[in-house]
């Protein structure tokens, strides 16, 4: 879109915020509105906010946020053009490697996950990528953290199903981050989603407030889905998508001015064939471009479902609708992509696509990058020395040049790409790429260093999973 575009469309986010409002479930918020000038309708749970307030609110957002791994060392910049991939979360389902069906996710599936992401290079963040079928329903929000922590150091991205389950979440990378204030040093974000069309649930608010309140980063992902949820035309969705996002920008801002807020965005296109919501579709992919336009036009850093793939299956369509998504959110400039490993509308994990996805983010990454164009990069000494119809192979100072540029110039995969000759693909045992990722994930996961917490830590976090369990009365599983 051009600049004339991304500002029609926003002014379109206004007048909808302005002139039709958003409704709000949650009493004590819109007291809160009501006092900071947006008028509150509290029969309809109705809130109309002004473009002034909307205007002066938004200018409140950091524009760059710095996260830490738990160990308080790694920092991952969230902001700019900086470049960022985090795997599909909250899976129903998972991809059975052997039987190549699915199945319900464990536990031990969600371990395996965290042991993988905290290996690969191109993934930084951690989430919460499978709901375990073996842990109860009131407390797997906050149980499905505390194993991403216990195996790994990366940040998290997560969310919540219950209206404590933020508080725990918060206090559980507390615990982690022992050593450093995590309102300074933020370890993780917390995925808070309004409900298409302009709705906010008591739920969403209720996990947005206790955020704020910690000074805990908020990626607001409204999902508006084309044709169901919004208008069937993509300038309208996006407006309706912005209108969703910057309400939780202003609530956020509210509630405690500054605290770091990512606009979000899982827009996407409903198929009228077949009553789906497809995620890897081209269209779906136009529209998180477009949103990331707009949330960089406001300065704010921007996150996007990207990477999720619509078959069924790891096969062709799956690669080509995730490289496809991955690679066009790197040319735009979108900080956090959350989606590698998910197939079937975002409902079903793959630790098999995660590893071939992880690929498709390096690859993407360099291609964002680009190439250097200066006089070392050129050569022309070089050029001069080695002449017409010679050769750079035989040449002392291409291959030096070579030498210390390859790695810069090109992005070396693992061996998953297949770039052999057939003969030795075929020593190999000519294996497709579904069966050398099953075969990189087996050796990922003997390469795994265990991450032991401090005896102290381990403790203070399996605290907060007991009493949590003992408020729903509910049954743990083995402690991992």
């Amino acid at each position: 879109m051009g600049k004339n575009e991304i500002q029609t469309i926003f002014n379109a986010a206004l007048d909808i915020l302005e002139n039709v409002g958003i409704k709000i479930f949650h009493e004590k918020c819109l007291k809160m509105l009501e006092k900071n000038g947006i008028t509150v309708d509290y029969k309809t749970k109705n809130a109309r906010f002004s473009r002034s307030i909307v205007k002066e609110l938004t200018t409140k957002v950091p524009s760059l946020i710095k996260f830490y791994d738990f160990k308080g060392e790694k920092t991952y910049e969230v902001g700019e053009n900086n470049i960022h991939y985090a795997p599909g979360a909250s899976a129903i389902k998972i991809f059975d490697s052997d039987s190549q069906k699915v199945r319900s996710p464990t536990v031990s599936d969600l371990v395996n996950f965290a042991k993988v992401v905290d290996i690969l290079d191109n993934i930084a963040f951690q989430t919460t990528a499978l709901i375990p079928s073996d842990v109860p329903n009131q407390i797997v929000d906050r149980y499905r953290v505390y194993i991403l922590l216990k195996y790994s150091a990366k940040p998290i991205i997560t969310g919540t199903f219950t209206l404590d389950g933020t508080q725990d979440i918060i206090s559980l990378f507390r615990a982690a981050a022992e050593d450093f204030d995590i309102a300074k040093q933020p370890v993780g974000a917390l995925v808070c989603c309004p409900t298409s069309p302009l709705k906010w649930s008591e739920l969403m608010i209720q996990s947005l407030m206790e955020c704020c309140k910690s000074s805990v980063p908020i990626i607001v992902v409204p999902a508006p889905s084309l044709g169901l949820t919004s208008l069937g035309t993509m300038a309208a969705t996006l407006a309706q998508h912005t209108a969703e996002a910057i309400s939780g920008v202003v609530i956020s801002q509210l509630i405690n001015t500054g605290t770091p807020v990512i606009f979000g965005g899982s827009a996407n296109l409903f198929d009228m064939r077949y009553f789906t919501t497809l995620l890897g579709a081209i269209e779906t992919v136009m529209l998180y471009v477009g949103l990331a336009q707009i949330g960089k036009y406001l300065k704010f850093p921007v996150h996007c479902f990207a990477g999720i793939a619509d078959s069924k299956v790891v096969d062709y369509q799956a690669g080509q609708e995730s490289g496809i998504g991955l690679l066009l959110g790197a040319l735009a400039g979108i900080n956090i992509m959350h989606g590698p490993g998910m197939l079937e509308f975002e409902s079903c994990q793959s630790i098999e696509k995660l590893v071939l996805d992880n690929e498709i983010c390096g690859m993407a990454i360099k291609a964002a990058k680009g190439f250097e164009v200066d006089d070392k990069a050129l050569a022309l000494d070089i050029i001069r020395n080695v002449g017409a119809g010679g050769e750079y192979i035989k040449n002392f100072n291409a291959l030096k040049l070579l030498k210390e540029k390859i790695y810069e110039i090109c992005y070396m995969p693992s061996d998953l790409i297949s770039r052999e000759p057939r003969e030795t693909f075929e020593k190999r045992g000519a294996k497709d790429s579904f069966r050398r990722a099953k075969d990189c994930v087996r050796k990922l996961l003997e390469k795994y260093k265990a991450k032991y917490l401090t005896p102290n830590i381990e403790q203070k976090m399996k605290d907060i999973i007991r009493s949590a369990s003992m408020r729903y009365s509910v049954s743990l599983p083995q402690m991992e």
